[in-house]
């Protein structure tokens, strides 16, 4: 699906939800596989968030 959805999409656009995967995965993760989330996945998540949109602003 991704890689048919990078079509319609430009290129910042793909690299933004891309910075993003690992938020997500970890996310996912802590909702169907239940595991636990530590105070360093947390401020290691606040980093990249942090780090994607100082990249991403205008």
């Amino acid at each position: 699906m991704q890689s048919v959805a990078q079509k319609y999409t430009t290129a910042v656009s793909v690299a933004f939800l891309f910075s993003l995967e690992p938020i997500f995965s970890a996310i996912f993760a802590f909702l169907f596989l239940k595991e636990i989330v530590g105070l360093n996945s947390y401020i290691g998540a606040v980093f990249i968030i942090m780090g994607v949109f100082i990249a991403n602003r205008r």
